[in-house]
């Protein structure tokens, strides 16, 4: 007996004249009230070959063994305008046992996104599901509403009776491309890939007395989607053993039913990972928490993610097995973290799992993990008030023990960690518009050349090093004057654009000790000296040239303030 039940279409081979959507072949007849299930011995067709489905709105459609070549997919896309998917028993769209195959919906310009899986409301059901030994597929262009489970799930679950699903017997899901998809109301994940029941030591599944583990993947890229109204973790990943790359996507408003331990951003795990240029929004009042990585591969990397409103911690980080690079952790870099509940950063470093019994409850701290050049602002965590060994600092990086946090102690550096982040001239906190607003910002410049480890490019896509250093947080600053007041110390520095001038020089900045501002038009200035959280730390009419002894002051960034006859001046001075 077939095991896939429903109704089997014996499709004809149709040839679409080129100037219409360039299709080889078209499925016609699909049904809008039954799941249509089409097998690939019903269908002429060869690798590279468009299949086109025409527009219009039909029940579920599950494509089965279907199979193009690497470098010349089978394309199936949409063709006439926009194909609807409203299926109310089963998933939107299948593949299974299929491999080589692009779904796009980009088959008419007109339309962004050429397919929409409008529901997908059936038990368990979701929008696009990459299931039974299916492997090496890109989706792209693609609406995904009203799921009851994920928007797009792609795995093949471990099963006792079936010891092909067993990771020891071979298979891999590969090269699985996802992106420019829309994303939204879904019951679960926004994004679910690889199974989360066991990664190397235990698993949740157990078949006889031995422990059977999920299939690896490799070479899973996700970008460029958006995802909002997400019921669960916006995108969750597992088991990818290398080749994990999560860049460019919007997450907003996610992990709105509080499910426990499933309400993250993100929550990626078991393998290798680099994230990055991601935009998290979650709401003031929302359950949403943040970046979950837990026992990722050495060498895994988080950098130029913004990260707005998280419950929680705004990155979690465990890694539960020893890692394995003993000299190399993970790469936290250049990240803007706005309004955790908790802290910034979480950091545990304790195994509590392996193959050698011995190394339980060890902790990891002398394994380098670098966090570097993050923006971390107005935490919910206030340590420095309860009786532990946490003070203000693990407001900001957080450690489960002490000696993790003496062992990470010298890879922590060229952060800006603030409560008053009206300090920091960005360009609009209103608009959650988190760059620096001027050059007079203190994440101007003052970060550590940290490209040997990342991407020389920030957030936005644009060259880092525009001044003579590396940004602080995920923007580089791109000399636009964003925010012309920026600090309003007094007469409105900055309201009046023709005021602006940075006609003085500052040197030598950074100084370990004595400053000179020189200024060719002006011999005198009343000038002022802030701290970082806007306190007066001096003040004094200042003759232009003379040196100014800044060697009581704490190591940091400040800014002078130049009042003159006719207009007045900011600079950042950093104070090494």
């Amino acid at each position: 007996m077939n095991r896939y039940v429903g109704i089997v279409l014996l499709l004809f081979s149709i040839t679409i004249r080129g100037q219409d959507c360039n299709c080889d072949i078209t499925l016609s007849n699909l049904s809008s009230s039954s799941i249509n299930i089409v097998q690939s011995n019903t269908v002429e067709y060869e690798p590279g070959h468009t299949l086109c489905i025409p527009a219009g709105t039909y029940a579920g459609i599950e494509f089965i063994g279907f199979e193009g070549e690497d470098q010349n997919p089978l394309l199936i896309t949409n063709c006439g305008g926009q194909v609807v998917i409203m299926e109310s028993n089963k998933s939107g769209i299948t593949f299974r046992n299929s491999r080589f195959i692009r779904l796009s919906g980009t088959g008419d310009l007109n339309v962004t996104y050429g397919f929409k899986v409008e529901n997908a409301t059936g038990p368990g059901a979701v929008g696009i599901n990459v299931a039974d030994f299916s492997s090496d597929i890109e989706i792209d262009n693609i609406e995904i509403q009203n799921t009851a489970f994920a928007g797009i799930l792609g795995k093949t679950d471990p099963k006792c009776d079936d010891e092909d699903t067993w990771r020891r017997n071979g298979y891999v899901l590969r090269n699985l491309n996802i992106h420019d998809n829309y994303i939204h109301h879904t019951g679960g994940e926004g994004i679910y890939l690889g199974y989360t029941g066991g990664y190397k030591v235990s698993s949740n599944l157990i078949c006889g007395e031995e422990y059977i583990f999920g299939h690896w993947l490799e070479n899973i890229t996700i970008h460029h989607n958006q995802l909002e109204h997400i019921g669960w973790d916006g995108i969750q990943t597992n088991l990818v053993r290398f080749g994990g790359v999560i860049f460019e996507n919007t997450i907003t408003f996610y992990g709105l039913e509080n499910k426990q331990f499933q309400n993250f951003a993100m929550s990626v795990g078991g393998g290798n990972y680099t994230i990055y240029n991601n935009t998290i929004i979650n709401s003031i009042n929302g359950f949403g928490q943040g970046i979950q990585l837990i026992s990722a591969n050495s060498g895994s990397k988080l950098f130029n993610n913004v990260i707005i409103n998280p419950q929680f911690h705004g990155i979690f980080i465990h890694n539960r097995h020893e890692f394995d690079n003993p000299n190399e952790g993970y790469y936290v870099l250049n990240n803007t973290i706005i309004n955790p509940a908790a802290s910034g950063v979480f950091y545990n470093t304790t195994i509590t799992e392996s193959e050698n019994s011995g190394l339980i409850s060890n902790s990891q701290e002398n394994v380098p993990t670098l966090m570097v050049n993050n923006l971390i602002a107005n935490p919910g965590n206030h340590y420095e008030q309860g009786n532990t060994w946490k003070g203000n600092a693990e407001n900001y990086f957080d450690f489960n023990k002490r000696k993790t946090q003496i062992g990470m102690g010298s890879n922590i550096y060229s952060n800006i960690k603030t409560r008053q982040i009206d300090t920091l001239c960005l360009a609009s906190i209103e608009d959650m518009d988190f760059r620096p607003g001027s050059e007079a910002s203190p994440l101007v410049d003052a970060g550590s050349d940290m490209t040997i480890y990342g991407a020389p490019f920030d957030r936005n896509q644009k060259t880092r090093f525009v001044g003579s250093g590396m940004d602080i947080g995920a923007f580089e600053y791109q000399n636009e004057i964003l925010n012309l007041n920026c600090f309003g110390y007094g007469d409105d520095i900055y309201n009046d654009p023709t005021k602006y001038s940075t006609s003085t020089i500052a040197f030598p900045n950074p100084t370990k000790k004595y400053i000179r501002l020189y200024n060719l038009n002006y011999q005198v200035a009343n000038l002022q000296i802030f701290t970082l959280e806007g306190n007066l730390v001096h003040g004094s009419n200042y003759e232009l040239g003379s040196s100014i002894d800044m060697g009581d002051f704490a190591k940091g960034i400040y800014f002078i303030a130049l009042e003159f006859d006719e207009y007045s001046e900011v600079h950042k001075i950093i104070l090494e």
